[in-house]
């Protein structure tokens, strides 16, 4: 018996002393935060990164797939909120309008796209519509399911209701590949729009009125 009972794996226990935030240790493990405190594209970015892992993971190894879909559905969907609001920010600064500031403080990914296609029509008045109605068909259906980042977060609504009690399979590498394709637009518009402003702000420098 003492034999086997060495063969357990040793379990984690909690122990006095414990830092939860810490930079000791290992180095190279040292997560360095004050490069991206307030890069609204690096956090939009990370999820999105984060999501393709556990997607690589499961494809790799299926037995943690029920249970790995709610992160990274969760994942995904915070990609596009996150990412939806950078192009918001940036494309009204472009413009020179003002941003939704009530709008940028909720999680319905609806609105956020309304306001962000009409922002890229303004800014691209000749890009082709249909990859517009594309993404928007794809976040409606995101919404439906999801309305307010909450379905993949918790197994039940406030009121003990289960979610998802309209669906029996989702397909990982399915979503995986449609929200690459949702990226595909939202990050070439993020990374046109931020051409876009470097240029402004190169024009606006060098621009002398006394001339």
């Amino acid at each position: 018996m003492n034999e086997e009972h060495s063969k357990l794996p040793e379990i984690p226990w909690p122990q006095q002393g414990d830092t939860v935030f810490s930079s000791d240790g290992d180095w190279r493990m040292n997560a360095c935060l004050y490069f991206h405190r307030s890069d609204w594209n690096a956090y939009a970015t990370s999820y999105k990164d984060a999501a393709d892992a556990l997607v690589e993971r499961v494809a790799a190894n299926r037995h943690q797939l029920d249970t790995m879909v709610y992160p990274i559905t969760f994942l995904y969907r915070h990609y596009i909120e996150l990412r939806l609001k950078e192009v918001i920010q940036e494309g009204t600064k472009l413009l020179g309008t003002t941003p939704p500031k009530k709008l940028l403080k909720e999680h319905l990914i609806v609105p956020l796209w309304d306001h962000c296609r009409n922002l890229l029509q303004q800014i691209w008045p000749k890009g082709p519509q249909c990859d517009l109605d594309a993404v928007a068909n794809c976040i409606h259906q995101f919404a439906a399911v999801d309305p307010i980042a909450q379905v993949f977060r918790y197994p039940t609504d406030q009121k003990g209701n289960p979610h998802l009690s309209q669906f029996t399979q989702v397909n990982v590498s399915n979503l995986a590949e449609v929200i690459s394709r949702i990226a595909g637009l939202l990050d070439g518009a993020s990374s046109g729009i931020s051409a876009y402003l470097d240029e402004k702000e190169e024009m606006d420098s060098s621009y002398n009125p006394e001339a």
